[in-house]
């Protein structure tokens, strides 16, 4: 099996404070089936349930709980994951004894929106159920992330942007409902925010586009705060821990720090994710 790995360090932060690091390897991926709730999938060797406490993961049973892991990547780029997404995430987890897996996803191939894709979405979506069935049945959490979106224009500019759009809502309103309450499954709002300010990193507005991928020019476009993207997910009945990175592709904890924590009265809580990159 063929893998691809560039590493760098995820340092995962509850309530602000430095809680677990874990590695991030760049991964080839995936294969296919269809999605229904989860929040009943309750099987022999699944993970506890988590939720954030203070500065510390918690499980259901009060205990600490560390993760570690990698982040298996394609999904977000093509929509079979390059053909081998399953037998990555089980040497991660068995060879490499990983506890938590993240997965980059793509609003658009979600959807079946993508160039490629001629079924709605079908195949993509099982997917991704057939990852996170692999992972919770070897009692290994997954992060389920979105990763690239599309600047409010579907099937068009579909990448990595500065901050999500109005369609990365249609996408928590849909997704957020078949992994709620899902114990092995966190959801990653959005990946590595950039170029805006912290008042947009929480609140939204007009921005400029720097996009993350050949060939984009940068646009304008209405960029959704992460609180808003927070929100949607809430109003789904979904109380999974939310990962949050802050700005500077995730390594910028400045805003957070200085009181623009994001607002969780609802749910498990929030992690919020530093992408360690050598700047």
């Amino acid at each position: 099996m063929r893998l691809r790995m560039a590493f760098k360090s995820i340092v995962l932060i509850a309530a602000g404070l430095v809680l677990a690091v874990g590695c991030n390897s760049k991964d080839s991926c995936c294969a296919a089936n269809k999605t229904k709730s989860s929040s009943s999938q309750a099987k022999a060797g699944m993970p506890l349930p988590l939720k954030v406490k203070g500065n510390q993961v918690l499980n259901s049973k009060n205990e600490p709980v560390l993760l570690r892991g990698v982040n298996a990547a394609c999904l977000e780029w093509t929509s079979d994951g390059e053909g081998h997404i399953l037998e990555t995430v089980r040497v991660a987890i068995d060879d490499w004894n990983s506890n938590i897996v993240r997965l980059p996803l793509s609003q658009d191939r979600w959807f079946g929106k993508a160039p490629e894709q001629n079924d709605m979405g079908v195949a993509y979506r099982a997917l991704v159920k057939d990852i996170v069935d692999l992972c919770s049945s070897k009692g290994c959490y997954i992060m389920l992330d979105l990763h690239w979106s599309d600047v409010n224009e579907w099937g068009q500019n579909i990448g990595q942007h500065s901050m999500p759009d109005r369609n990365s809502l249609v996408f928590w309103r849909d997704f957020a409902p078949v992994y709620a309450n899902h114990p092995a499954v966190l959801f990653d709002l959005y990946n590595e925010p950039h170029d805006v300010t912290w008042d947009v990193w929480l609140n939204g507005g007009m921005i400029t586009d720097r996009p993350n991928s050949r060939g984009q020019v940068a646009k304008k476009y209405e960029a959704v705060g992460m609180q808003e993207m927070l929100d949607t997910v809430r109003s789904t009945g979904a109380k999974n821990v939310i990962v949050a990175g802050g700005l500077e592709w995730a390594y910028d904890f400045n805003g957070i720090l200085a009181g623009r924590q994001l607002k969780d009265p609802t749910g498990n809580g929030v992690i919020y994710a530093n992408h360690a990159y050598d700047i």
